[in-house]
């Protein structure tokens, strides 16, 4: 299980008492294929997040006490990679310039190694995983959601350890690794490119074998698709599900602007100052 490495737990670190959640009472008819393992990931550790880092965090913890939360910082995740990948990932993953695209590796990894879910660490969890999980049935084996029309959401999903889709999806990033420098110096989306929601997007839309030119509008085709009923891909049927009903996705590259969190969108624009970048 998750703890044979370094991992760091906030029900050990946090020793204050709070007040108990009121739990979901399931009623899945057979037990789920994705085990109640919670990810997250920085590069400091725990105890060193700023205090409001910390508080969203907690909503994790505290809605889903079923669930055994793992937060990992930059030098655990490390380990895992070097230990579980070997050396050719864990030299793409030391060598990449903007330490959010370390986050977005370690994500498919983790998941992909143990099953769980995963979530950005500027999102707060709104509903227990277990009042909507069972909503998409036990064959359920993989849920994503829409961002907009072009992008998939990549600050949360949550599957089942060895889903082929991660596996797809990770063969992809090491194949675009290849010309990893041309999309440094050219693209100014590269973070969206090789690591994000922009490989993220077409390795889930070619492996369902969906063609799509506005994702919010193609939801039920998605899912109608057979590759994804074949695999237990579920796509959440509102493209809010991870935005704000489920889920709230804070923007903290954005919003957190008072230098104790790392803004990826400054780092990025360090990288290559000549390139014109979007906010995001």
């Amino acid at each position: 299980m998750a703890k044979k490495f370094a991992v760091q737990t906030v029900r050990d670190l946090d020793k204050q008492k709070e007040q108990p959640v009121e739990q979901p009472q399931t009623q899945q008819p057979q037990e789920s294929p994705i085990p109640k393992l919670i990810w997250q990931t920085y590069k400091d550790n725990y105890e060193n997040l700023p205090e409001y880092a910390k508080d969203v965090s907690k909503t994790w913890i505290l809605l889903n006490q079923g669930w055994e939360y793992n937060y990992l910082n930059d030098n655990a995740a490390a380990e895992f990679v070097k230990r579980e990948y070997g050396d050719e990932w864990y030299d793409i993953w030391s060598n990449v310039p903007v330490g959010v695209m370390k986050a977005d590796l370690w994500r498919y990894m983790v998941v992909y190694k143990y099953g769980g879910m995963y979530a950005d660490l500027d999102t707060i969890c709104k509903v227990p995983i277990d009042y909507w999980l069972p909503n998409f049935g036990p064959g359920c084996k993989f849920v994503v959601c829409v961002e907009n029309q072009v992008h998939m959401a990549n600050w949360t999903f949550i599957g089942a350890p060895g889903h082929p889709f991660l596996g797809h999806l990770l063969d992809m990033i090491k194949e675009r690794f290849k010309n990893a420098q041309e999309y440094y110096d050219n693209n100014p989306h590269f973070v969206h490119a090789l690591t994000a929601n922009g490989i993220f997007t077409e390795a889930y839309l070619d492996f369902i074998g969906v063609k799509s030119t506005d994702l919010v509008s193609d939801i039920q085709k998605f899912n109608a698709s057979p590759k994804a009923q074949e695999h237990g891909i579920v796509c959440a049927p509102s493209w809010r599900f991870f935005h704000w009903e489920v889920v709230q996705h804070l923007y903290g590259s954005i919003h957190w602007n008072d230098g104790q969190y790392v803004r990826w969108i400054e780092e990025r624009q360090q990288k290559n100052p000549v390139l014109e970048y979007d906010v995001v």
